[in-house]
């Protein structure tokens, strides 16, 4: 059930934006957010099992 919100023609661009548009991207965000850090553990472990710890710093990865 979606929350409606009654946009009159007295309401500022910023309070149409805070209400409105801003809401918008939050699903997609976390989407994105998880996606990225389980990408980034999966590269990790990769490496981490290729090189056992390797000397040094063979297992640093750029993330």
């Amino acid at each position: 059930m979606a929350i409606v919100i009654p946009v009159s023609v007295g309401m500022g661009c910023w309070w149409r934006f805070c209400l409105v548009s801003k809401p918008m991207p939050g699903p997609t965000t976390l989407f994105v957010v998880v996606t990225f850090a389980a990408n980034a553990f999966r590269q990790f472990e990769a490496v981490a099992t290729l090189t056992k710890g390797g000397p040094a710093f063979a297992s640093d990865t750029i993330v």
